[in-house]
């Protein structure tokens, strides 16, 4: 999002959306950040785990679309 923006944080655009407008999957299909807290309160780790590993997976592949080598 950094790296879209150039560092505005007034023009940072959400990793959902970002995902979209270059044709990759939401990485929040199960979850969004409203519902972490709620996940953690009823000790579902593994899927706020899988959620996490989605934002990475999500972030790796925009970079190496945005940044291509």
């Amino acid at each position: 999002m950094e790296y879209h923006s150039r560092h505005d944080s007034i023009k940072r655009l959400p990793l959902a959306v970002l995902a979209s407008l270059t044709g990759l999957p939401s990485p929040k299909q199960d979850l969004d950040d409203s519902k972490i807290w709620e996940a953690f309160q009823n000790e579902e780790i593994r899927r706020i785990a899988r959620y996490c590993e989605w934002d990475v997976v999500t972030t790796l592949n925009l970079l190496r679309i945005l940044r291509p080598r």
